[in-house]
């Protein structure tokens, strides 16, 4: 409940979809062996955690050491990192984009799109889904327009530093590519601790007609 009604303060327009992923996991719980799609995949492990959604930044300082080779060294690319759910203008770096292109983390660019998220994902009955519509905090924000093209690959690290048991974070990236257009986005991972934490990323994305996206 405490966790809920800091979400509310934070973004109160999002709180329809909050409460609606909330009751749709609050319905289904975790999923069994007996659910068709995780019949070979037992999250029993997973649910006996004390699931503690990372609200706040974390105050560990990362450098660039700490992300080693998952930065794929000389890679010429946009880099836009997310630390527990939430991104760190530290350690990422974006060129200026051409017109009609938008790369940038969600937060920054929520204006307008509160009615729009959740229109992929807000009626999947997925459990794991359903909580990240309650609980996501941020995550990329990618925006190609008809005939565009992104100005170099983007990368979106997600850094967990699983520092106890329990931890997770809930990132949501939106990617809308217009008619022909062209980009390449490449996503990894990277725990930095030795905690069971969980990183649940859901990602909605509109591709227009002819349009050449690589993830």
């Amino acid at each position: 409940v405490e966790t809920f009604a800091e979400l509310e303060q934070n973004g109160a327009a999002l709180m329809p979809l909050r409460k609606a992923g909330l009751a749709r996991f609050s319905e289904s719980g975790y999923p069994t062996l007996r659910d068709e799609n995780w019949r070979f995949t037992n999250v029993k492990p997973l649910a006996e955690l004390p699931f503690r959604p990372v609200l706040l930044a974390s105050g560990q300082a990362l450098g660039q050491k700490q992300l080693g080779d998952v930065t794929f060294g000389q890679l010429d690319a946009d880099r836009l990192v997310f630390v527990d759910g939430h991104f760190n203008a530290g350690l990422s770096q974006t060129a200026d984009q051409p017109s009609g292109v938008t790369v940038t983390h969600l937060a920054s660019g929520l204006a307008g799109l509160e009615r729009e998220l959740g229109a992929l994902s807000g009626g999947d009955d997925d459990p794991f889904v359903a909580l990240n519509d309650a609980f996501f905090t941020d995550g990329a924000l990618i925006q190609i327009g008809d005939g565009q093209r992104l100005a170099k690959p983007v990368h979106l690290l997600f850094v967990a530093t699983a520092g106890g048991d329990g931890e997770a974070a809930y990132i949501r990236n939106w990617i809308v590519a217009g008619a022909n257009s062209q980009g390449t986005i490449i996503e990894s991972h990277l725990s930095l601790g030795q905690a069971a934490s969980v990183t649940n990323v859901v990602t909605e994305s509109r591709i227009g007609d002819g349009a050449d996206i690589e993830h």
